[in-house]
This record gives C-alpha cells, structure tokens and sequence, in this order.
C-alpha cells in the first residue's frame, strides 16, 4: 500500500519533492520516503540533492514524544525523459501496533501529521527535536487520514 503526499517545492524557487508512505514487507511498521521530481527551477539549483532529510510524526499530545528520524538523500537531477521517480527513506520508520494502538498519540481525528525538513545547512539533530517541539506549523507538507 502506498500512500502520496501531494508535490511540493521545497522553497520559491527550490526543488519540487513529494513523500511517500508505504507498508513495509512484513506489515509491521511503515516507511517514510523521499522523492525529488522534475521541477520548474532545477536549471538554477544544486544537483546532486545530497541533503539530510528529517522526518517527523507528531505526537499529538501534549506529551511530545514525537518521532524523528534523519536519512543522507543522494539524488541526481530528475529526468523528464521517463517516468521513473527515485525515492529514498526510512524502511521501518514506525512500528504499526505502536501507531494503531487504543488512543494512539499519533492519530487524532484520523490523522496522523507527518513533516519534513531539508537541512540545507547540516546542523545537528538535536536542533531538529527543539524545532519540532517548539513549532509545530512549520513546514508542514503532508496530512494524510488513516482509512477507518
């Protein structure tokens, strides 16, 4: 099963990305992964994507125990001469009976909210665990409702 978050730019005039979420082999737990598609400005910016992706599933509550795991992306420009997309992620970023447990703190409303961040500057994870817990309106590119 695979779930899209919709096409995104990573800035106003940055790389065009979408996410993707995806049961792992053993239906177990659920990947988070990262992909970078043609874009309007790839003429203008770096290539290769060789940035830190942060994920973060939030904790909807005021515990905070959010999720955050980080991968070293490695793309090469996006070609517009096929159709295939190169993503890149995190296998088991969560195990499911921790998500679909009674009263879950990642699911509210049938939601689970998931962000991502590109580190352009390669700064340490723990500012990312600071920036998470103190903003959570901050690129926030993809809300996805769990079926029922």
């Amino acid at each position: 099963m695979f779930i899209f978050s919709p096409e995104f730019y990573s800035s106003a005039f940055g790389y065009k990305a979408r996410l993707q979420l995806k049961l792992n082999s053993t239906n177990t737990a659920f990947g988070l992964y990262f992909s970078i598609l043609p874009g309007e400005f790839d003429a203008i910016i770096k290539f290769p994507f060789d940035y830190q992706i942060i994920f973060c599933l939030f904790d909807q509550t005021d515990q905070r125990n959010h999720i955050i795991k980080s991968f070293k992306a490695n793309f090469p420009r996006p070609s517009t001469t096929h159709d295939k997309i190169l993503s890149n992620g995190i296998e088991d970023f969560a195990r499911l009976n921790l998500i679909f447990q009674t009263n879950s703190p990642y699911i509210h409303d049938n939601v689970m909210q998931i962000k991502v961040l590109i580190d352009f500057l390669d700064l340490p994870m723990s500012i990312y665990a600071h920036t998470f817990n103190l903003n959570q309106a901050m690129s926030q590119f993809f809300i996805q409702k769990i079926a029922t």
